[in-house]
């Protein structure tokens, strides 16, 4: 249960993430606990990440600067967290509403959206998990009813289910 917790604050916390609030970092001096107090607390609020910035770490300087940083910005934003998965300092989300998987590497402060190509092309992933041993990412995608597999650097292995790829 113990090692469960972290990943259920990442999940609730990439689920909250749609609205934006929110930057890398502590958001807050005061901690943010469910249930609140008096309850024994089972899940602390540690971080939003919606975007690139949340993850590099940049401070909006205000409404000009807000304009240019939307110009600028090379990845997409998460829309629709669904699917989490952690290893190591990377953080995998699927995104419903986008035909692939944001990767957040929190060691690196990057953010990107990965769109794999080919047989692996994914257009719904809703679910993700990574092996720790082989380092191989699984992703379920409800569009190809299919769980299409990744080896540890992301290329394409094998897709397996009852869908066509």
């Amino acid at each position: 249960m113990r090692r469960s917790l972290p990943l259920l604050a990442v999940s609730m916390t990439l689920a909250a993430c749609a609205g934006g609030t929110g930057r890398f970092g502590r958001v807050s001096d005061v901690p943010i606990l469910f249930p609140p107090p008096p309850d024994t607390a089972r899940i602390q609020f540690l971080l939003a990440v919606s975007n690139e910035d949340d993850v590099r770490g940049v401070k909006n300087e205000g409404w000009f600067a807000s304009v240019l940083e939307e110009t600028n910005r090379n990845t997409a934003g998460i829309i629709k967290p669904y699917g989490v998965s952690l290893r190591g300092s990377r953080i995998y989300v699927c995104d419903t509403m986008l035909p692939g998987v944001h990767i957040l590497d929190m060691e690196r402060r990057s953010f990107r959206m990965w769109r794999p190509s080919g047989p692996g092309t994914l257009r719904k992933p809703i679910n993700c998990v990574s092996d720790p041993a082989t380092g191989e990412l699984f992703v379920t995608d409800t569009e190809r009813q299919q769980v299409v597999v990744f080896d540890s650097t992301l290329a394409y292995e094998d897709a397996f289910g009852e869908g066509h790829g």
